[in-house]
């Protein structure tokens, strides 16, 4: 028996709610979810973004993870030009449906656009320590 993907992620993109977001020069953004990405394997966190339907559409049609970039005001499939691809295992809604939890598995060196010591992406975003109490 085949399954009718477009079945599927119409039934998924129904029960998550995408809500009304400006971007940070006062101009309207796409409706947007808030996503964080996670990996999959030992459970760090990558770091948080944002996702319009249409994102969230490719990404259950490629299994690859696809965000918008509002500081580009775009659309932005991870690893693009890096290379660094995020590949999706699990998608996880939030009580209030309206935040993603994404399970990947990173495939390339890293997944920050900041780079260590040796010019690697670094493997997560949050590296920088705020505050330990």
């Amino acid at each position: 028996m085949k399954i009718n993907k477009s079945i599927i992620n119409s039934e998924i993109l129904n029960k998550v709610s995408f809500g009304k977001a400006i971007h940070r020069d006062g101009t309207e953004a796409p409706d947007l979810i808030d996503v964080i990405l996670q990996n999959h394997i030992d459970g760090k966190v990558l770091y948080g973004a944002s996702m319009s339907q249409e994102n969230f559409a490719e990404t259950l049609k490629t299994g690859f993870v696809v965000l918008y970039s509002k500081s580009r005001k775009t659309r932005w499939f991870k690893g693009e030009t890096s290379g660094d691809k995020l590949k999706v295992v699990k998608i996880f809604l939030n009580c209030n449906n309206d935040q993603l939890l994404i399970q990947v598995i990173p495939i390339g060196a890293g997944v920050c656009h900041e780079k260590d010591e040796n010019g690697t992406s670094k493997p997560t975003c949050f590296s920088k320590l705020l505050l330990e109490v």
